[in-house]
């Protein structure tokens, strides 16, 4: 497995706080996501040659995906959406308000990070044709 980004770069991208072990844990997971959202791309060519900039918005991109999987405490669809929509204990609930549609249903987490569209779309990673 091709690591892309190191604990020392997430740090440096000011990334929120997290310990190096947590940080190795969620590092497999997030290089999964970014290597299906790019169509694996840097499978194919060497990450630390390719241009700066898009070298750098990658890095950013697993960084993030990091982040997003740290704060849901999940790394799959089915463990980010399986939060009850309200727990009830005798005569009090407790209802998750500020989760829900305006359908009355709870929003739903992609696997993948919002932001990392955010940090890959200026970069050809995500719509790439033939040859690359």
């Amino acid at each position: 497995m091709t690591a892309y980004l190191s604990f020392r770069e997430y740090e440096g991208f000011g990334f929120q706080s997290m310990d190096e072990l947590d940080f190795k844990q969620l590092l497999p997971r997030a290089v999964e996501v970014l290597d299906f959202v790019t169509q694996h791309f840097y499978q194919f060519t060497p990450l630390e040659t390719d241009v700066e900039f898009r070298k750098r918005q990658f890095k950013k991109a697993v960084a993030v995906q990091i982040q997003y999987f740290h704060e849901l405490g999940q790394v799959t669809t089915a463990g980010m959406n399986a939060a009850p929509q309200s727990v009830k204990i005798g005569r009090t609930q407790i209802s998750l308000d500020s989760a829900f549609s305006s359908v009355g249903m709870n929003k739903r987490h992609g696997l993948v990070c919002p932001d990392v569209y955010v940090y890959l779309q200026a970069t050809g990673l995500l719509s790439r044709g033939v040859g690359g």
